[in-house]
């Protein structure tokens, strides 16, 4: 059966769909980081007839869903859905799915080197080199520590959190974890993991690491009053969402002394304002998003999507449905 799709993705990813199109299927390429905020006019040519959504980092809401009778499916590559209506798309009748844990060991890779290039102050001493400068002193003086002995708090024991927590076991640290859930006794001698209050993770812990969903719950999460209780010699990481972290309350913590630094991968607004003060934050790491970012997560993002989306051309029902 013949099946049409729109791909809300960077068109540099049109090599991976064109790999794993089953033959006769067609598709259009939007992207907002081509097109702007015009991507949902352009889409609202294709969508009438479109059977499959796949969808990046676009907002996918009523005005893309309704016109879209024919669609039976809303692909997220990726396993956040906090870009999808996921309420209007349930009323639609189009189910919503994810693919969860396929981006886990990227992230926790990812993690593992922003706390070492904080703790050693890698910025520091890449520019200053660059600069032809020779900061050795300077470097020691401003402060270069190890991760061996440190307690490491991570908030989320979810797939990535999980990943975290098994890297961290070769580093012999003290991991505490704070969730939602209560995970068996196995586990947390496995991953060498004890459980405590929030607040108890924000005042032990000389690195702390967000991996959570965006929800009610964790929406600006960490703003001054938590910022205020970590100690001022530790750290701050988030690769999860932008929004769980007051992004304000986070400068202000890094420029007054409050905490020692932070390594932000995710950002409220994406790309950040040029003129936002984070980018000016004194000791902080900034990457785009690109945690999850590798050739081999790419590939397993397209590869399970399509799976999916052969499951439900065949007749079948979704996985990893969200909604």
């Amino acid at each position: 059966m013949v099946m049409k799709m729109v791909c809300f993705v960077n068109p540099n990813a049109q090599f991976l769909i064109d790999a794993n199109m089953p033959e006769g299927w067609t598709y259009t390429i939007v992207s907002s980081e081509v097109d702007g905020d015009a991507y949902v006019e352009k889409a609202l040519k294709d969508v009438a007839d479109a059977d499959f959504y796949l969808v990046g980092l676009e907002w996918i809401g009523k005005e893309l869903i309704q016109p879209a009778k024919k669609l039976k499916l809303i692909q997220r590559l990726g396993a956040g859905f906090d870009n999808v209506d996921l309420a209007f798309a349930r009323s639609a009748g189009v189910p919503v799915a994810n693919i969860p844990g396929a981006n886990a060991v990227a992230v926790a890779e990812h993690t593992i080197m922003l706390m070492i290039g904080l703790m050693k102050r890698f910025p520091e001493a890449d520019n200053s080199m660059k600069r032809g400068e020779w900061k050795l002193t300077e470097l020691l003086l401003m402060g270069c520590f190890e991760l061996w002995k440190k307690t490491v708090g991570i908030v989320g024991l979810g797939t990535i959190g999980k990943q975290v927590a098994r890297r961290l076991t070769g580093f012999d640290v003290t991991t505490i974890y704070h969730d939602i859930l209560t995970f068996p006794p196995e586990l947390e001698k496995e991953l060498h993991v004890k459980k405590v209050p929030f607040e108890d993770l924000l005042a032990q812990s000389d690195v702390i690491t967000l991996h959570v969903p965006l929800t009610d719950l964790t929406k600006d999460m960490m703003g001054a009053k938590q910022f205020g209780m970590m100690q001022s010699t530790a750290y701050f990481m988030n690769t999860s969402r932008g929004e769980v972290v007051n992004e304000q309350a986070l400068v202000e913590a890094l420029n007054r002394g409050i905490i020692a630094g932070a390594a932000i991968d995710v950002f409220k607004q994406e790309p950040p304002d040029p003129n936002s003060p984070l980018l000016k934050a004194d000791n902080i790491i900034l990457t785009p998003h690109t945690a999850g970012v590798t050739r081999e997560v790419s590939m397993r993002f397209i590869t399970d999507s399509f799976a999916n989306f052969k499951r439900v051309a065949a007749g079948q029902a979704p996985i990893n449905v969200v909604n």
